[in-house]
């Protein structure tokens, strides 16, 4: 039996700069689960997509959270920067090896020039 999403990206997310977010999904049917790799891929000018490329955990900025006993699986951004915008892939595999997987877009507000301004001021103080 393939894995079964319960709980699915949402089509988009809109987030502003610097601020932090959860990407989640839940599966039904958890013990079925062999798997869970998480992708990312940025569209071009014209708005396509290039290739899906693994997402690398630091565990500080962004990190893995999950939950094999209740199917929970997510990623956590603690500061989003303009380069997180894109879309995110989750993709399960079974045990015999077939893959399920949801999509969604992240789009990032870039932060106006004055809050971005005063950042910078407290970085600089700091």
């Amino acid at each position: 039996m393939s894995v079964l999403f319960s709980k699915t990206l949402p089509e988009t997310t809109q987030v502003l700069e610097g601020s932090g977010e959860r990407l989640e999904v839940e599966i039904s049917n958890p013990a079925e689960v062999a798997s869970i790799l998480w992708k990312h891929c940025t569209a071009d000018e014209e708005g396509e997509y290039g290739d899906e490329v693994d997402i690398k955990f630091d565990g500080v900025r962004i990190s893995q959270e999950d939950s094999a006993d209740s199917g929970t699986y997510a990623i956590v951004f603690q500061e989003l920067v303009m380069a997180d915008d894109g879309k995110y892939i989750c993709i399960a595999k079974d045990k015999k090896g077939e893959e399920s997987r949801v999509e969604g877009d992240l789009v990032i507000e870039p932060l106006p020039d004055t809050a971005r301004n005063l950042i910078k001021k407290k970085e600089h103080k700091a």
